[in-house]
């Protein structure tokens, strides 16, 4: 359209040039042919005719070439203009394009998050239904076994009783007995322990008292080669929870750090500690009631840490493996979790973490 409305104007141009030069021309002659009556000499009106002539065609030719230099100027101009536009255009479209490029990025990118978080809560249900039937499976072993553990106990208790003084050389072999039955009694409460789903008996507790009675009694069972650290930090902090059930969570941290460091029993660890030592924590954080266990034992291995939380699977040669799935379990109960920091050589770190107060949901 600009160019239209260029044109037309320096067609106007033309003709108004044009007719200054036929005006001009017309002068030329008019002057001469005056001059030629006036002093009657022929040669000045052929001279002048010559001179309107030439006059007039140098400047058709000069306003021809300027006509068509405007021309070119303006097909120019359009072409800039035209350029200009389509790059306009071109840039709005990569625009676009990226846009639409960067919204594909993005919902692949939430597919994939909900793909992972669908593939999560499959493998999540699958868990949740295996471990509740083997919780079933093993409340169910723990209670045959242990009602004819209870027989063997009080047995071995009869006759340790009943030759007390006499030397007849069964004192090792009863003791013994004792011994295994303990052990025995441990697994059973471990099974029972990840089994266990009934509501909470939740109390108002101090948790600090709480933590520093507890690791009293406890230390007088760990060996004495064990140091224990306590640096409570809660103060006068209360809170609600399952007293017993948290007791047995917090005493099979202790365990586990004791036995990472100087095994259990005649079962020594891979690699003996020098100093072992058990430090306890407890701290409030955002989410709640924190408690640290932690030991400078040789820490977990990179290819085990995902395991140790698999229901059955140890590295020891005694137990069951049963000890820190009931461990999670307890927690998760009262809405909480364990957190396993660990580095080779180090030692580690458990932090049972859970809130101060229950939700109704939490305690049924």
């Amino acid at each position: 359209m600009a160019s239209r409305v260029a044109n037309a104007g320096g067609d106007r141009k033309f003709v108004t040039a044009l007719a200054a030069l036929a005006l001009g021309g017309f002068a030329i002659v008019a002057a001469a042919w005056y001059s030629a009556q006036l002093f009657g000499d022929r040669g000045t009106w052929v001279l002048g005719v010559s001179l309107a002539v030439i006059f007039l065609l140098v400047g058709a030719l000069i306003v021809s070439f300027a006509r068509d230099r405007r021309r070119h100027l303006v097909q120019v101009t359009a072409a800039r203009d035209e350029a200009v536009r389509s790059e306009a255009e071109t840039r709005a479209l990569a625009a676009e394009l990226q846009e639409v490029n960067e919204r594909f990025i993005r919902l692949n990118r939430e597919l994939a998050d909900n793909m992972e978080k669908l593939r999560a809560a499959q493998d999540e249900i699958i868990r949740k239904g295996k471990m509740a039937q083997l919780g079933q499976l093993t409340a169910t072993v723990a209670h045959e076994i242990r009602n004819p553990l209870g027989a063997v106990r009080t047995a071995a208790f009869l006759i340790e009783r009943k030759t007390r003084g006499l030397d007849i050389g069964i004192a090792s072999p009863l003791q013994r007995i004792a011994n295994g039955v303990m052990r025995c009694d441990s697994i059973i409460t471990e099974l029972l322990d990840f089994a266990r789903s009934r509501a909470l008996q939740l109390e108002s507790v101090a948790v600090d008292d709480w933590i520093a009675s507890l690791v009293e009694d406890e230390a007088q069972r760990l060996p004495a080669a064990v140091a224990l650290e306590c640096h409570l930090g809660l103060g006068d902090t209360r809170a609600e929870f399952d007293t017993g059930r948290m007791q047995r969570m917090l005493i099979n941290l202790l365990t586990n750090a004791c036995e990472a460091m100087v095994g259990k029993g005649d079962a020594a660890p891979p690699r003996p500690i020098d100093n072992p030592c058990i430090v306890i924590t407890s701290r409030l954080a955002g989410r709640g009631i924190e408690i640290a266990v932690a030991d400078n034992g040789p820490g977990i291995d990179a290819h085990n840490l995902d395991k140790i939380r698999q229901p059955l699977f140890t590295t020891k040669s005694f137990g069951v493996g049963l000890g820190l799935p009931a461990v999670e379990k307890i927690l998760e109960q009262h809405g909480g979790g364990l957190d396993i920091d660990t580095q080779q050589g180090r030692g580690t770190t458990m932090t049972a973490w859970f809130p101060v107060q229950q939700t109704r949901k939490e305690a049924a």
